[in-house]
């Protein structure tokens, strides 16, 4: 699998109420390569967590969940 673009930011130091988000995923896309096809298994995933937020992941079986966690962590 190929991870064609991701850019994650973390903002550990945010304390109190805050807008800023202390992580962030945009424009997640994932692409499983074998031999010459190409399968696009996420595109354009976006989310923000702010300081006090949980995030939950709601989906489909097969919707790209656990891809989505695995892709951002670099466990694939």
């Amino acid at each position: 699998m190929t991870v064609n673009q991701v850019n994650i930011e973390t903002n550990t130091s945010v304390c109190g109420a805050s807008t800023t988000p202390i992580f962030s995923v945009t424009h997640l896309d994932l692409t499983l390569v074998k031999g010459r096809e190409r399968t696009p298994i996420l595109e354009d995933v976006s989310f923000d967590v702010r300081q006090g937020e949980c995030l939950g992941i709601l989906g489909e079986s097969g919707s790209g969940k656990s891809m989505t966690i695995k892709a951002v962590l670099w466990v694939y």
